[in-house]
């Protein structure tokens, strides 16, 4: 709830250069926690977004529930500490999230859906705010989450 209000007191104060905090408290859970867990707290953030925020009814719930659950899957291929892991996953994930966005607002109004919808999914000030705050906001989310466990790391030979 808390980074679902900064996220929206920042999108106030910076119209599209806010950064993905919701995105970003959903991987670190469902990092640290699995993918049944990332796809709960994806399907309540997006729960949030999809009441306080006009769009598509749904849309939020599902992708965010989806991206907590596929996060939590690749969970123990990636380390959560690293810091190419929280700049890269959030990136691709808030790439992903808005090219979807975009392919549901272009198919149901009817406009063609083509290469350009690649183009027109990359928002650069989003993508870099996100990138420079995800590893705070990761290192913050350890620190305030009582009992986070880091459970899900690889095993190596």
């Amino acid at each position: 709830m808390a980074l679902f209000l900064a996220q929206n007191s920042l999108n106030y104060l910076f119209y599209l250069k806010a950064p993905a905090l919701v995105l970003v408290g959903v991987l670190f859970y469902a990092l640290s926690e699995g993918p049944s867990f990332g796809a709960l707290v994806g399907l309540w953030a997006g729960f949030l977004m999809d009441l306080f925020e006009m769009g598509r009814p749904g849309f939020w719930m599902s992708t965010l529930a989806a991206t907590g659950y596929f996060s939590g899957v690749i969970s123990s291929t990636v380390f959560q500490d690293s810091l190419l892991t929280q700049i890269v996953l959030p990136v691709g994930a808030l790439y992903s999230v808005t090219f979807a966005e975009a392919w549901v607002l272009r198919s149901q109004s009817g406009e063609g859906v083509g290469f350009g919808l690649l183009g027109a999914a990359f928002l650069p000030w989003p993508l870099i705010t996100t990138a420079f705050c995800s590893p705070w906001l990761f290192s913050r989310l350890h620190r305030w989450t009582p009992g986070a466990r880091r459970r899900r790391s690889p095993v190596r030979n």
